[in-house]
């Protein structure tokens, strides 16, 4: 018998969200995006409404933010900078280099913020 996180029934709903919109007719982007927000609408309104951490709720979701803006950067840089470079394609790493570069702000900007908040009691 095989032990699954409850998070794997999680994941099996939100493809059902997905599923959904595009057996509504929904373009496949579209359904996927409309998935992540109400999703992360949902997330929000419930830690919104949790009045025993809402501290650690936040610096959770910083936390999430945080490893998303990595993996969006390391994806970029990897895969299409470096392609780019290798096919001596200027104008897509000219495209390319200054949405890193804001990724990384972003992600040194919101680890900060992780590091120094203490929350309030």
């Amino acid at each position: 018998m095989s032990h699954h996180k409850p998070s794997s029934g999680l994941k099996r709903f939100l493809y059902s969200i997905f599923s959904f919109y595009m057996n509504k007719g929904m373009h496949k982007d579209a359904a996927k995006g409309r998935m992540y927000d109400e999703t992360l609408e949902a997330v929000l309104e419930m830690a919104k409404a949790d009045p025993d951490i809402p501290d650690h709720a936040l610096v959770l979701s910083a936390q999430h933010l945080s490893r998303h803006l990595f993996a969006r950067g390391k994806q970029l840089t990897e895969q299409k900078l470096k392609t780019a470079i290798e096919a001596e394609d200027v104008q897509t790493v000219e495209q390319i280099r200054p949405q890193i570069a804001l990724i990384y702000e972003a992600k040194i900007a919101v680890d900060a913020f992780i590091e120094s908040y203490k929350g309030v009691k």
